[in-house]
């Protein structure tokens, strides 16, 4: 049996996916599986790290505010499609199932147009545009909530639940006492989604503020968000006090992304490391720790991200600002 899954963006359509996965593996153990993800999202770090194979398309969703993007990403979606078009017949899936995301409507498009059965998986209580979208040709329908069955065909979807909650069932209790609670109070538990938000944040804030002399303890987990450590100052409860603006991205990549370039030939031929300095174009630059540029005009093509900049700090010493021996 072979199988495709695509899902991607957030860990709400990721973890899904996995939980899939790992059943699928469970029950065929020679099943062969090949994830479709995104180039620039969590699944691209998360999906290798569990030992499945995995191609990435670059694809972007679409914005409310930047148009000119969207004309591009419709270039990508059919780009991606024939991508996917070249993987499958190559591959020859019996199945491909999508589990959310943007990404998912080339991948499902795709086995659509080949004949090859589907089926989409819609973990929220309203399904996003790409689900109603796929709802009309994906061969079965699975959701996680009774309420979203009037979204669907009803000869094609089922209530299947949440793939991920059969984890809950294997997770040993953790005291209280570990998160700080006090164990002859009643707690309340916050979980924000895997990338989270920051009006969700500041509404907390006021409420934890606006607590203090209640009776229960509150345990409000924030998310992961873009990075793993902000740059920025936090306060008292965690939350950081400001952002730093984002930068357009270029190819996949956004000025100050600390990369690995491998370059064939030419004057820099070479492996090189450092921050580098996009252009739209398609032919960067590399800057050291003191902000010179040591490698100019070369291809985005010879790039690969070592870490992102995107308002979050990592450990640089995994991107030391020094040329390789060829």
């Amino acid at each position: 049996m072979k199988v495709i899954i695509t899902a991607g963006g957030t860990g709400g359509h990721i973890y899904p996916a996995l939980a899939i996965l790992n059943k699928i593996k469970e029950k065929e153990k020679n099943c062969e599986i090949l994830y479709i993800g995104t180039h620039n999202r969590m699944e691209k770090d998360i999906v290798p790290k569990e030992g499945y194979n995995y191609e990435a398309l670059e694809i972007y969703g679409f914005s409310k505010t930047e148009i000119k993007r969207n004309f591009k990403n419709i270039k990508l979606i059919f780009k991606a499609k024939k991508r996917c078009l070249e993987i499958m017949k190559e591959f020859k899936p019996d199945i491909v199932i999508g589990v959310g995301g943007y990404v998912t409507y080339p991948v499902i498009k795709a086995a659509n147009k080949l004949k090859i059965k589907t089926f989409i998986h819609e973990q929220n209580s309203i399904p996003g545009k790409t689900n109603k979208n796929l709802g009309k040709i994906a061969s079965l329908i699975g959701v996680s909530f009774k309420d979203s069955l009037k979204y669907f065909d009803k000869d094609k979807v089922i209530f299947t639940g949440n793939p991920s909650s059969e984890n809950a069932l294997d997770i040993k209790a953790t005291p209280k006492t570990k998160y700080g609670l006090d164990r002859n109070k009643k707690s309340i538990v916050i979980v924000q989604g895997s990338l989270g938000s920051s009006a969700i944040n500041k509404k907390m804030k006021d409420f934890l503020e606006n607590i203090s002399k209640e009776t229960y303890d509150v345990l409000y987990i924030k998310a992961k968000g873009r990075g793993s450590h902000c740059r920025t100052n936090v306060d008292k409860y965690g939350f950081p006090r400001g952002y730093l603006a984002r930068r357009k991205y270029f190819y996949g990549f956004q000025t100050g992304d600390m990369v690995r370039a491998i370059v064939s030939k030419g004057k820099y031929r070479g492996t090189w490391y450092g921050e580098v300095a996009c252009r739209k174009t398609g032919y960067f630059d590399i800057k050291n720790k003191e902000g010179q540029r040591v490698v100019q005009g070369i291809n985005y093509k010879y790039f690969k991200v070592v870490q992102k900049f995107d308002g979050y700090s990592y450990r640089k010493e995994e991107a030391s600002l020094t040329q390789e021996a060829s």
